[in-house]
Parts: C-alpha cells; sequence; structure tokens
C-alpha cells in the first residue's frame, strides 16, 4: 500500500511539472558574489533605501541589516485574477521582532501578500514563524508551526486582486494543505513586481538567507522541487531530567514536511490526551502540569506529514527520559564564586551556577552579612576601592522544595591600586620589533608628570597633551574627556593603560569604559628644559633610543628656516622646515591650537620648542604654542659720539635700553632714563655698551 502510495505521489509531482508552462518569473541567485543590484545586471532595482547593501552571497541573497534596501524584479503578469510565487527562506540566525521580507507589489508601490519572519513566536526555544498579511504593515496572521534555524522552507504564496484575498503555505503540496489567508479591502492593482525588503529591526549578521524564487499563474507553477518526507529537525528539549511532584514541566520537538504537519506524543508507547496533568499533547511543546509520580517514563513525538488529508509520511523523536520524584532534593552547586585581584575603580561580577527543583532564591553576603537586594545569581561591585580588599563574598541558595539552603566558599577580592610608574617605564613596555605598544592592554599604569604642550590637541568629546616627568615624555588620551583642560605647566596624575596611534605611544583613560583610568590635576610647576635636537635626527639616533627615550618630550631645533612658508598663516598639519645647510625636518601645527592658528610665520627663527610628535620614522616638532617660535629683534646700530669729555648716545629704536659693564662679558647695568640722545661725562679707563630689548 506504501508503495502505491509513494508511485501516486511521484506521478502528481511528474504531471504537476508537466503542466508548468505558466512560469513568469524565475530566478535562483546564481549570480557573482556582491550587492545584487550590480551583480544580476540590472534585473533587480532598488525602489526604496540604499542598493549597495543589498547583497548576493554564495548564490543566496541575504535578507537582513537595517531597512537597507528593498529591491524588486519585474514580471509580465498574464492572469486575470490571482498570481502565485514560491521561493526558499532559511533563518540562519532568529530576529528578535517581527518584520515582513517579500512581498508582489506593483513598480514598488501598492504591497500585497506581505511574508513576515516572525522571531521569539511563543512556540519552542530557538525557533521562528511564517505570517501574512495582504497589504497593510500590521501582521495578522501567522503559520502555527515551529521553524528550525539552517533548514531550506518552501514558502508558497498567491495573492487574488478581486476577492483582496492573500495566502500562504509551508512546503506544500496541494492548496488544500495548511495555509494562512488574509484579507484586506483596498483597490485592486495589478502585480507586476516581486520584491525582498530587508527588516528593519533584524541583526546586523545575516538573518533570512533566499533562493529559487518563482512566479506564476497557478499554484502548479511555482509549486517546485521534491516533496519533503515527515523529519524530525530538533529532538526533545527540555531542563532537568527530574521533576518533583507538583512542579510543571516541557518537553518540545521541531519538526516538518511535505501538506500538513501534525504532531502526537506518547507516553510509555502510548498517545497522550489533553487532560488536568498534560497540555500541548498534539502539538510541537508538551507540558506535564502539577506532575505526578505516574507521568514518569519515556516520552516521543510522532512528527507526521499529509496531503489532502492522506497520510504521507512521519518521524519519530528520540526518547526523552523524565523522572517525576516526590523526594525533596536541595540545589546543589555548579560553580562557585572564585576569588579576584582588580585594580580600584574596576567592576567586578561574582556569579555562580546551581542544579535545583523548584523554584530557586539567591541571597549575597559580605564577610557573612546579608547584601540587601543582591538576590540573583549573579553580584555586581562597581567602582570598587581598596577599602573592598580583603572583603570575602559568598551566596547562599534555597530552593521550594526543601526548608534548608546551601551556602558557598568565599570568595575573596583583592583591590590594588594601579602602579606609579615613570613615563620611562612605560615606554620601556614597546615592543623591540614595531616599537609599538601591545595591543589589548588592560594594565593601567599611574604617571605623573607635568603638561607640556599649550593646548589640546584633538577634536570631539576627548582630550590629548603631552606630558613629561624627570625620564620622558609621552601622550595621554582621555576618551570622554571634554571636561579635561589643564594648563601647560599643570602637574597633572594620569592613569591609563599603554596604547598605541598615529601619534606614537599613549596612556589611554576612558572613565566610562574603563572605570579604574582617571586624570587629575595635582598642582602646577615649571617647564622642563627641551632638548636640542639636531635636523638629522634619525641619524644621530636609532629608532628605538627615540622611541624610548626622547619621544613626546620637549625639544628645541636651532636656526629655523622657514623657506617657502616664510609669511604663511599657521593652520593645523605638517610643514618642512630647514637649517642653514638645507636639511630638512618637520613641524606640526594643530588645527585646535587657537594660539597658533592664524598666525604669520617668519622668514627666520632662532629656535622653534615643542614636543617630539608622531612615530618613527615621521618624527616632527609639534608646536601648539606661539611663542615658542622665538624669532629675536634685529640688531639696530648703537651710535657713540665723544666731545668735550662727554659721551652721547643715539639709536633708533626707543624700546631698546643702554645697558654698561666695565667688562666685555658683563656684567651689564641698564642705565636708568636713558633714552636716545644720553649724555654722560662718567668715564673710566674702560667702559663697555651694549642695547638689549628685554
Amino acid at each position: 500500500m506504501k508503495k502505491s502510495l509513494l508511485l501516486s505521489l511521484v506521478l502528481l509531482a511528474t504531471f504537476a511539472t508537466s503542466l508548468r508552462a505558466q512560469v513568469i518569473l524565475q530566478d535562483s541567485f546564481t549570480y557573482a558574489n556582491g550587492f545584487t543590484t550590480n551583480v544580476s545586471g540590472n534585473l533587480w532595482v532598488a525602489h526604496s533605501g540604499s542598493p549597495a547593501t543589498s547583497s548576493v552571497n554564495n548564490g543566496r541573497l541575504e535578507v537582513f541589516g537595517s531597512l537597507a534596501a528593498d529591491i524588486n524584479r519585474p514580471f509580465t503578469n498574464t492572469a486575470a485574477t490571482t498570481i502565485f510565487a514560491s521561493f526558499i527562506v532559511n533563518a540562519a540566525t532568529i530576529a528578535s521582532t517581527s518584520n515582513y521580507f517579500a512581498h508582489f507589489n506593483t513598480n514598488g508601490t501598492i504591497f500585497k501578500g506581505r511574508v513576515f519572519a516572525v522571531g521569539n513566536a511563543g512556540g519552542a526555544p530557538n525557533t521562528w514563524r511564517l505570517g501574512m498579511t495582504a497589504a497593510s504593515g500590521t501582521l495578522t496572521q501567522i503559520f502555527p508551526l515551529d521553524l528550525a534555524t539552517n533548514v531550506d522552507y518552501r514558502v508558497v504564496i498567491s495573492y487574488d486582486n478581486v476577492a483582496f484575498l492573500g495566502t500562504l503555505w509551508i512546503d506544500p503540496v496541494s492548496t488544500a494543505d495548511a495555509n494562512k489567508q488574509t484579507i484586506d479591502a483596498t483597490t485592486a492593482s495589478t502585480q507586476s513586481h516581486f520584491s525582498f525588503r530587508q527588516p528593519t529591526s533584524a541583526s546586523t549578521a545575516p538573518n533570512l538567507l533566499v533562493d529559487d524564487l518563482y512566479v506564476g499563474n497557478s499554484f502548479a507553477d511555482v509549486n517546485v522541487g521534491a516533496v519533503k518526507p515527515a523529519t524530525v529537525y530538533y529532538q526533545p528539549v527540555a531542563g532537568p531530567t527530574t521533576v518533583f511532584t507538583g512542579n510543571n514541566f516541557n518537553l518540545s520537538c521541531v519538526g516538518g514536511g511535505a501538506g500538513t504537519v501534525t504532531f502526537q506524543w506518547q507516553h510509555a508507547g502510548t498517545n497522550l490526551v489533553d487532560d488536568a496533568n498534560h497540555a500541548g499533547t498534539t502539538s510541537n511543546r508538551l507540558s506535564l502540569v502539577s506532575a505526578v509520580a505516574t507521568q514518569s517514563g519515556n516520552y516521543q513525538c510522532i512528527v507526521t506529514s499529509t496531503t489532502n488529508g492522506v497520510f504521507a509520511s512521519s518521524a519519530t523523536t528520540a526518547i526523552a527520559v523524565v523522572n517525576v520524584s516526590a523526594a525533596p532534593v536541595p540545589p546543589s552547586f555548579i560553580t562557585q564564586p572564585v576569588s579576584q585581584t582588580v585594580f580600584s575603580g574596576q567592576n567586578v561580577t561574582f556569579s555562580t551556577t546551581v542544579s535545583s527543583p523548584g523554584n530557586v532564591s539567591y541571597q549575597w553576603k559580605s564577610n557573612n552579612v546579608n547584601l540587601v537586594g543582591e538576590t540573583g545569581p549573579t553580584l555586581v561591585l562597581n567602582n570598587v576601592t581598596t577599602a573592598y580588599s580583603g572583603s570575602q563574598y559568598r551566596v547562599g541558595v534555597t530552593n521550594d522544595v526543601v526548608a534548608t539552603g546551601i551556602l558557598s566558599t568565599n570568595a575573596v577580592l583583592t583591590v590594588n591600586n594601579p602602579p606609579a610608574v615613570s613615563v620611562a617605564f612605560v615606554r620601556s613596555l614597546v615592543d623591540p620589533g614595531t616599537l609599538q605598544a601591545a595591543p589589548g592592554s588592560t594594565q593601567p599604569y599611574s604617571v605623573t608628570g607635568t603638561i607640556t604642550t599649550f593646548t589640546n590637541i584633538t577634536t570631539g568629546n576627548t582630550s590629548s597633551y603631552y606630558l613629561q616627568d624627570g625620564t620622558g615624555g609621552i601622550n595621554i588620551f582621555a576618551t570622554f574627556g571634554s571636561a579635561f583642560r589643564p594648563a601647560q605647566g599643570d602637574i597633572v596624575t594620569f592613569v591609563g593603560v599603554v596604547s598605541s596611534f598615529g601619534s606614537g605611544l599613549e596612556l589611554l583613560a576612558d572613565t566610562v569604559n574603563r572605570t579604574y583610568t582617571s586624570y587629575s590635576i595635582v598642582g602646577s610647576g615649571p617647564l622642563p628644559a627641551p632638548v636640542i635636537i639636531p635636523f638629522n635626527l634619525t641619524n644621530a639616533y636609532t629608532f628605538s633610543f627615540l622611541a624610548t627615550n626622547l619621544a613626546g618630550s620637549r625639544v628645541t631645533l636651532t636656526n629655523v628656516y622657514f623657506g617657502s612658508n616664510a609669511g604663511a598663516i599657521i593652520g593645523g598639519g605638517a610643514m618642512t622646515v630647514t637649517n642653514a645647510s638645507g636639511t630638512p625636518f618637520y613641524l606640526t601645527f594643530f588645527a585646535q591650537d587657537l594660539d597658533t592658528a592664524g598666525q604669520t610665520l617668519p622668514a627666520f627663527a632662532a629656535s622653534v620648542t615643542g614636543v617630539l610628535y608622531g612615530n618613527h620614522p615621521n618624527y616632527s616638532v609639534g608646536v601648539t604654542k606661539f611663542s615658542d617660535i622665538y624669532n629675536p629683534p634685529t640688531p639696530i646700530p648703537l651710535g657713540i659720539t665723544y666731545s668735550g669729555g662727554s659721551l652721547t648716545f643715539n639709536w633708533s629704536d626707543p624700546s631698546f635700553k643702554l645697558q654698561f659693564a666695565t667688562n666685555v662679558v658683563g656684567p651689564y647695568t641698564t642705565i636708568v632714563g636713558a633714552t636716545t640722545g644720553f649724555i654722560t661725562n662718567t668715564l673710566s679707563d674702560q667702559m663697555y655698551f651694549r642695547l638689549v630689548n628685554p
């Protein structure tokens, strides 16, 4: 009998194939990987959103993202009333909400037969469902079958333009198979395009994969592919195998097949029916209600597929063994809290997992004192300080099966302050090969030094300065640090992790995401004396020496010529300067620095002072204060005449002061009140005079 039925099904499938003459659109997405609108040769076009986000990957259309693109493909509709379509859909992951992803439409407008992917539909764990609306955006009909992830389902839909009727089938054999229908009373329109749409609230990872689209004038035109046998996709899923009398317990499976899929749960080989202690006996989710001892034993579910009411095939799940026990069992620990050592400012989490029947309760304790409100399986301590160090944390666990509970072992918390180190120590941590910091460091260090830059040198809600102690200099960068604006000469204690960026080595603080980092102004003082560096810096020193000893420090270039940049207005960015011999070096100015912005560069500077900015091989002097470009005034002549025993002094610039000394090297003393035309007859055997601009 079964062989005859199988032959009938094969003949039916062959007959349906022979009649498939009205396919008006077929697309298997066998394009090269890439954006759908590009790789399809304009067969698919976008009618909303960004076309460069709907992609084909390995011969399937990826439907995911945040309303990235609605794409459609036209077809010639020769049907007078009803149009049919089918496609394969596979859920790689489960979306958290419901959004439609496929529909008929009229050239990007008047959408009909909207197909929805429905996440968290209240069925078995890790499942999803399909639903449909005729035209509105509100989901009205959900197909009552839990679907598995990573399984191909053939979806068939139709839309009757006269009755305004939409119909949805899943893996059908005939139109009489299980379906969902929905009606909307809107103006009729001729459907001329088929569309796929990115769900607005799906995850950013691929959610749905679509393939093998057919559009036709009849059900037979589009219902292609092999007839699916009944299949179990997920075996029975449950919690603990021991259930205590009076408690509820669930078993579930996920199955599918051709036509209409039904379920029948069995206990010890006998079909179950819904009663006071059983619910869902003919669904894929069985509930044992107020469990009794006689419900112990083996459970299985038979998944059956039928078409037109005729048996097609069945599959039986694996056995799930359930033991209903009246014995009171206390909870037991699977994992217990673990001792931790952290830095001050960090957040700390202690956790536990238990095995227990019934309803479980938790109570965390610190040094054996109950912590108010801490009644979950985890304990979170925010922004801990050294005052927490040495504290012991444990948790008590009880259930409603036994009167007594259990108490975990103690977990000891040790909180240390970040080690206070020198800049030289931080710089010694760089990789000797790359001269960069190790990525992903979480170890904080505390460094105290003087701010050497005059201004913040970064943009946005951040802060970037250079700090120098007696051993070297380093960039300090504070994410979310827009309120941190120290002055040049301020002494700052900065707690951060070692990092590298385009500007070289840095200490990075992020008080939002790394709560153990911090920064504070603790005083003020003189700037460290700059190191005079040669123009041929990278020839004079090795890169290793520069990275670990001089980078980030305050330095001075002498005898600086601005060349073609003379007279230029300072903005942000780097420029080339030379010495008298033409040896080049680089200066960097920062767009955020209002002290240098808009100033005019001289032709020559006796010296330029700043921080040694950047990293090898592109070092420069980062200038943040215009007065650090020292341009001495042009010398002026001092005229002296002698007559009648007196000297008369004349000079052109009244800002210069006259000084005298009895030795050429000084010391020189300013003659108070002396201006051009000054006369004196106070002479010694030998006197020296000069003009200075104080």
